[in-house]
């Protein structure tokens, strides 16, 4: 009588559903081979072949986790990785000055935006010009001078 092979955990033979598994690689690797990934992606950065970890886990078949898990364990190598990002950031400078294509030069400023923080919309400045802080005060004494309207109440 032949057995049954045990059955795994998890979702049955067959079945569908919108997430897969996740196939990348998971296993515990050596400090050999992970210093080696990390070499090959500033390798993948300095060829341009990707612009963020995200590229690199897919191209080097790991999860965006580990990847991420390395960076903030080891400070040398994000600072490689700063830097990696900086040149391309120095790159698509250059490119956003001959790009005509409308959505191309849309996609550059949104990646400039998340890598250098002059390119963001959200700069704070302060009021320095003494007539606008006249007005802001003359502003807040009526507004103390006003007597507070109580609502009517329905009747």
């Amino acid at each position: 009588m032949a057995t049954e092979a045990p059955k795994r955990p998890g979702r049955p033979a067959g079945a569908k559903d919108k997430h897969p598994r996740n196939n990348k690689i998971t296993e515990l690797m050596s400090s050999e081979q992970i210093r080696n990934a990390k070499h090959k992606i500033i390798e993948l950065f300095d060829a341009r072949k990707v612009d963020n970890l995200s590229q690199a886990a897919d191209i080097m078949n790991l999860s965006k986790m580990r990847l991420y898990s390395w960076k903030y364990r080891d400070p040398d190598w994000a600072k490689m990785l700063a830097q990696a990002e900086q040149l391309v950031a120095d790159e698509l400078e250059a490119k956003l000055n001959f790009v005509k294509n409308v959505p191309e030069c849309t996609a550059i400023i949104f990646r400039l935006k998340k890598i250098r923080p002059e390119y963001r919309d959200t700069w704070k400045f302060g009021i320095i010009d003494s007539k606008v802080i006249e007005h802001l005060e003359k502003l807040q004494e009526l507004a103390k001078q006003e007597p507070k309207k109580e609502p009517a109440e329905n009747k």
